[in-house]
C-alpha cells in the first residue's frame, strides 16, 4: 500500500494567546494543538478528524479546515481551505501558505459585492469612465494583486505592529535596546520585505495588468490606481475582520496602505495626508452597513460627480488661501488655475517594476519597461502622466480624429494632407539652407586661399629682400679685404 503523507494542522481557534504573525512552527502546533482542541488532517484533499484531545468541540464542514503547513521554516493556513471557525478580528487570524499558481482571495471576499462598492463610490468611474473602470476591475491580474497584497499588508503591516506591541508589554524594560537594534536594520527590511513569494506575484501581476490597458488609458487608469488599490484593499479587510472595524478605519493605517500602493506602483509615495481629508478613500465611512443605491451614493459625492463636495470645499479653501498669501505678497493666483511642481521618473524603479525586471524579466522587457513619467503634485492630488512619444502620439490621433463611430476619415484624410503639406514645405526650407550654406561654405574656401596666397607672396618677398641685403654686406667685406690687402703690400 501506498504511504501517504499526512500534514497535520489545528485549529487556530484557542483560549491562550496567538502565536506572532499568525504562523506556527510544526512543533508548536502540535503542542499547541494538543491543549486546544481537535487535530485535522488534510489527506489528499480530504480533511479527517486524527483524534479528539480535551477541549471543546463541535462538528465542523470537512472544507473549513485550518491547515498549518509549513513555509519557510515556519507553519501557515494551507490555502487549499479556510478555517474551520471564522476569525473576527486580525489578530487571530492565520496567514495562508503560499502556492505558485493558487492565489488565496481574502476570507468572506465577495468581488462582485467589492466591485459594487468601488463603482458606486469612485467618482472618476462616473459618466464615461463607468465602462472602462467596470472592465479595467473585471481583470483576473487585479483580482490577483488585491488577494496577494491582502495577505502581504497582514503579515509586513498588522501581524509585525501586532507583535511588536506583545514584545512592548512582555519586555518593557529592553525595548531601547530593542529600537536601536531595529533602526540599525532597517536599511534592509524593504528588500526582505520585497523578496516574500507574495510580492514576487504581485509584481508580475501588476506587469500582466499594465500591458493590457490601453495606452490612451493608462495616464487616467495608473493615475488612480493607487486610491482604487486602497480602497479594495480596506473593503477587504473591513469585511474580514469586522470586529477589527476600528483599527481598519483609522486614519493612520488608511494612509499606511496608501503610501504603500502609491511606492509600489510609481517609486513614490502620495502626497494626499488623513488630515487634509481631500481623497474619497477617507471620506468613505467603511463602518456604514447601511444599504444605499448608486443615485443616493452619486447624491451624496454631490452634483459634480467627477469631485466630492468635500474636495470641492477643501479645494475652495485652499484656492482662497493661495489667493490671500499671493495678494500679501503683492502677486495673485488666477482662480481655477494652480502651477504643479513636475519632475521625470522612470517606471521600471517603483517596487513592482523592478522586482519583476529581477525576477522575470529579460533584456527585452528591462527596454520595454523602461517608461518615464512626469508626476505633478498638485494641492488636491498627485497625477501621473504618460512622456512616452508612442502613447501621446496615439491617443493625440485619436483625439483628433475620433469621430462617434470610431475613426473620422475625412478628418483623417485632412490629416494627411496637412501633413503632406508640412512635409512638402519643410523639405524647401531644408533645400534652400542647404544651398545657403553650400555657397558660404565656397565663399569661406576662396577667402582662405586668397589668404593663403597673400601670405605666400608677403614671405616670397621677405625671402628676396633677405637675399640681397645679404650679397651686399658680402660684397662690401670684400672691397675691404682687398683695400686692406693693397695697403698691406706698400
Amino acid at each position: 500500500m501506498r504511504s501517504m503523507k499526512k500534514s497535520v494542522s489545528i485549529r487556530a481557534h484557542t483560549s491562550s494567546p496567538q502565536p506572532p504573525l499568525g504562523r506556527l512552527s510544526p512543533t508548536a502546533a502540535a503542542s499547541k494543538g494538543a491543549k486546544s482542541g481537535r487535530i485535522l488532517v488534510k489527506n489528499s484533499g480530504s480533511t479527517v478528524e486524527e483524534g479528539s484531545v480535551q477541549g471543546r468541540s463541535s462538528p465542523q464542514s470537512p472544507t473549513q479546515g485550518a491547515f498549518l503547513t509549513s513555509l519557510s521554516g515556519s507553519g501557515a493556513l494551507g490555502s487549499g481551505s479556510v478555517a474551520n471557525w471564522r476569525a473576527q478580528t486580525v489578530e487571530d487570524a492565520p496567514i495562508p501558505e503560499y502556492e505558485d499558481g493558487n492565489v488565496m482571495p481574502p476570507p468572506n471576499f465577495q468581488w462582485l459585492r467589492v466591485c459594487e462598492d468601488i463603482m458606486q463610490t469612485f467618482p472618476g468611474a462616473a459618466g464615461s469612465g463607468r465602462r472602462f473602470w467596470n472592465n479595467s476591475l473585471g481583470l483576473p491580474e487585479f483580482q490577483d494583486i488585491v488577494s496577494d497584497g491582502f495577505w502581504w499588508v497582514m503579515v509586513h503591516v498588522i501581524k509585525e505592529k501586532i507583535n511588536r506591541e506583545k514584545r512592548e508589554k512582555e519586555e518593557e524594560e529592553k525595548k531601547r535596546g530593542e529600537d536601536e537594534m531595529q533602526q540599525e536594520e532597517k536599511g534592509g527590511e524593504d528588500d526582505h520585505r520585497y523578496d516574500d513569494p507574495f510580492f514576487r506575484r504581485l509584481s508580475k501581476n501588476f506587469v500582466r495588468m499594465f500591458e493590457k490597458i490601453p495606452f490612451s488609458k493608462k495616464d487616467h487608469f495608473f493615475g488612480h490606481f493607487p486610491d482604487v488599490m486602497t480602497f479594495t484593499l480596506l473593503l477587504s479587510f473591513n469585511s474580514a475582520y469586522p470586529r477589527s472595524r476600528s483599527k481598519i478605519d483609522d486614519d493612520d493605517f488608511k494612509q499606511q496602505v496608501l503610501d504603500l500602493c502609491s511606492e509600489w506602483t510609481t517609486g513614490f509615495v502620495s502626497s494626499k495626508k488623513s488630515s487634509s481629508a481631500n481623497s474619497w478613500v477617507f471620506e468613505h465611512d467603511f463602518q456604514d452597513t447601511k444599504t444605499t443605491n448608486a443615485a443616493e451614493r452619486m447624491k451624496h459625492l454631490g452634483e459634480n460627480p467627477s469631485t466630492p463636495s468635500t474636495s470641492r470645499r477643501k479645494l475652495k479653501q485652499q484656492m482662497e488661501k493661495l489667493k490671500g498669501e499671493g495678494a500679501g505678497e503683492g502677486g495673485g493666483v488666477e482662480e481655477g488655475h494652480m502651477r504643479p511642481v513636475r519632475m521625470s521618473h522612470v517606471l521600471k524603479h517603483s517596487p513592482f517594476m523592478a522586482t519583476y525586471l529581477k525576477g522575470f524579466g529579460t533584456y527585452g522587457d528591462n527596454r520595454q519597461l523602461e517608461v518615464k513619467v512626469g508626476l505633478s503634485f498638485s494641492p488636491t492630488r498627485p497625477v501621473v502622466t504618460f512622456e512616452n512619444k508612442k502613447v501621446v502620439g496615439k491617443a493625440q490621433w485619436m483625439s483628433d480624429c475620433g469621430g462617434k463611430n470610431g475613426i473620422d476619415r475625412k478628418k483623417e484624410q485632412a490629416m494627411f494632407r496637412e501633413t503632406e503639406r508640412r512635409a512638402e514645405s519643410t523639405a524647401k526650407d531644408l533645400k534652400k539652407l542647404y544651398h545657403k550654406q553650400r555657397k558660404e561654405f565656397k565663399e569661406m574656401v576662396m577667402d582662405t586661399k586668397n589668404r593663403e596666397a597673400d601670405v605666400l607672396k608677403d614671405l616670397q618677398d621677405l625671402e628676396r629682400k633677405m637675399l640681397k641685403s645679404e650679397k651686399t654686406d658680402f660684397a662690401n667685406k670684400l672691397v675691404e679685404g682687398r683695400a686692406m690687402g693693397e695697403r698691406s703690400g706698400r
